[in-house]
């Protein structure tokens, strides 16, 4: 069974983890550099203080499988990432099915996996975005 409970400070090492997952950071549009404990500590400490932002961390079972943040501003942006042991079965689906619409999603060009899964999700493309990494802009 899937469920959420909110992120917290104690989740600094298993997030910071995922981060710096290989193919993780191959398919950010932020960077691409592995990221320090110090940068990773000042982000979450943040991330959990902004009311626009809600963190969550996805279980499978009552065990962490990965996150999900929701970026609220004129829109609102979700985000999702899985620990690599849970990519391919189908969890990126059911999690972003669980989330109502409207949304957003920002996905890197070559990220093809993560186009499906929100593809599959209803989401379509509206934007393209040429920047430091070229990403699209998916909406639902």
């Amino acid at each position: 069974m899937i469920t959420f409970r909110k992120a917290t400070m104690d989740d600094a090492d298993i997030l910071l983890a995922w981060k710096n997952e290989e193919d993780t950071r191959k398919n950010s549009i932020v960077t691409q550099d592995i990221i320090t404990r110090e940068n990773h500590l000042s982000w979450l400490k943040e991330c959990l203080s902004d009311s626009n932002r809600e963190l969550n961390i996805i279980l499978l079972d009552e065990a962490p499988v990965g996150d999900v943040r929701l970026d609220k501003g004129n829109e609102i942006e979700i985000s999702i990432r899985l620990d690599r042991k849970y990519r391919g079965k189908g969890l990126a689906t059911a999690v972003i099915g669980m989330f109502p619409a409207p949304l957003i999603a920002k996905i890197v060009t070559r990220n093809l996996a993560s186009m499906r899964v929100f593809i599959s999700n209803g989401f379509k493309p509206y934007e393209y975005v040429q920047g430091k990494v070229a990403y699209y802009i998916f909406r639902k």
